[in-house]
């Protein structure tokens, strides 16, 4: 609350009714952060998260 102590003592109680959450508008997209994966690095993936599904199953039928 330390930075709506600050809009308060700068802008009054006016200060504290605006909406300042949230990215601007002018933020880039996140499509321009995506990169590409290569095929190979994608299967890896994809096993591994199929691999710690099957653990993680195989967990929770151990503690039932």
């Amino acid at each position: 609350m330390i930075n709506g102590s600050r809009v308060y003592y700068e802008e009054g109680v006016q200060g504290l009714y605006r909406e300042n959450r949230g990215k601007g508008s002018g933020m880039k997209s996140d499509d321009s952060k995506k990169k590409i994966l290569d095929k190979q690095t994608e299967k890896d993936l994809i096993a591994e998260v199929q691999k710690l599904r099957l653990e993680n199953e195989y967990l929770k039928k151990l503690n039932a």
